[in-house]
């Protein structure tokens, strides 16, 4: 049988009695006669207020295999199962920040990728429909000299050649309701880059023959003038901050104007009214040549011309340029 605690002595004062305290079948609501099996036996005691060995509270296993979650109040992953304990330190709630998930970006920093991105498309774009602008003007130029230049060429072209002429007059007007119409002809590669050569052959053949009734300093002058007119437009549609994309709808109201100005300056056949019509038309052209441009370069505009469609971009800008020089070349053959 176990030896009675012996409880340490508790000082007495003037006024304090000693009260024993209650045994422990009292203070437990037990009966009596319960001995603990695992009390050392022998006579000695236990260390007073030391109890027996309990048991630590074990950590729940659920929060080991539980997967993280993204708590969407707090923009931080949190473990479902797991509790903070009693008394422990809870941080503030914090202001909610957009985050991506999956690339580990916020709102602000996946804006600023999202826009140098499109810079990047954009000037890779902008440098390939110029490059390829280059290329066709480089053909072009090639294949007017063939004809100023060569005079076995020249005479042929110029007294029998006036089927070139129309062929490249039909061939062009063909390519262009094709690659206007279809946008899988324009976008597909390489049925749009075909399509594209194919087209700039046609339009400079029926140039090379028109340059053929123009004197080498009147195509000269011609190009000159074409090509001060094309680096004006274009510094002007970088620089200015005006948006002329909006104005496409009107344009193409006085271009068919312009058509029907046409066919009665071929009815009447007057010099000064043949003057007055290339001069509206290069200045037309010149207007389609600046909504190009600023279609091209995007931005702040309300309409550009998507990075696929740079085939199509390359073309827009061609045509524009020839017709402003087609304008010049009969407003000086007119004149002479």
């Amino acid at each position: 049988m176990s030896q009675p605690t012996q409880l340490p002595s508790q000082p007495v004062g003037p006024s304090s009695t000693v009260v024993p305290p209650p045994d422990y079948d009292t203070a437990t609501g037990s009966q009596g006669g319960y001995t603990n099996p695992t009390s050392p036996q022998g006579g000695y005691s236990q260390y007073p207020g030391q109890g027996g060995y309990t048991q630590q509270e074990q950590y729940p296993q659920n929060a080991y295999n539980t997967p993280k979650q993204f708590a969407p109040n707090t923009g931080c992953y949190v473990n479902q199962g797991s509790t903070a304990p009693p008394g422990a330190y809870v941080p503030p709630p914090t202001e909610f920040v957009p985050h991506d998930a999956e690339a580990g970006l916020t709102a602000e920093e996946e804006e600023q990728f999202s826009s140098f991105t499109d810079k990047a498309v954009r000037h890779g774009f902008i440098r390939k429909v110029y490059g390829i602008l280059t290329l066709q003007l480089l053909v072009t130029m090639g294949i007017m000299a063939l004809f100023m230049f060569q005079t076995t060429v020249r005479e042929y072209v110029r007294y029998k050649g006036s089927w070139l002429v129309w062929t490249g007059m039909i061939g062009t007007i063909v390519l262009i309701l094709v690659l206007g119409c279809i946008p899988n002809v324009r976008k597909k590669f390489p049925v749009n880059l075909i399509c594209l050569i194919i087209f700039t052959i046609f339009f400079s053949l029926m140039l090379g023959t028109l340059s053929t009734y123009l004197s080498v300093n009147e195509v000269l002058m011609a190009v000159g003038i074409c090509a001060v007119i094309v680096l004006g437009v274009t510094i002007f549609a970088v620089q200015t901050k005006i948006d002329f994309t909006m104005m496409s709808g009107s344009l193409f109201m006085l271009l068919i104007s312009l058509l029907c100005f046409g066919v009665l300056c071929a009815i009447f056949r007057d010099r000064y009214l043949y003057m007055m019509y290339a001069a509206l038309g290069a200045l037309l052209f010149g207007l389609w040549l600046l909504i190009d441009t600023q279609m091209i370069l995007g931005g702040k505009h309300t309409y550009s011309i998507d990075p696929e469609e740079y085939i199509f971009a390359a073309l827009s800008l061609y045509v524009d340029i020839m017709n402003i020089l087609i304008r010049i070349m009969a407003i000086i053959g007119a004149s002479r």
